[in-house]
């Protein structure tokens, strides 16, 4: 599994690929805190 998160003006986007189903998963874009509150959950 590869995972990528991106953070930018407090939006935060991710998106991860299962290599062995060969699916891309994503998140849109959500508002983040600058303590990072979604992240950590």
């Amino acid at each position: 599994i590869y995972l990528s998160l991106y953070v930018t003006y407090q939006k935060l986007g991710a998106a991860f690929y299962d290599t062995a189903s060969a699916i891309l998963y994503f998140i849109g874009d959500i508002e983040e805190t600058n303590r990072f509150d979604i992240t950590q959950q």
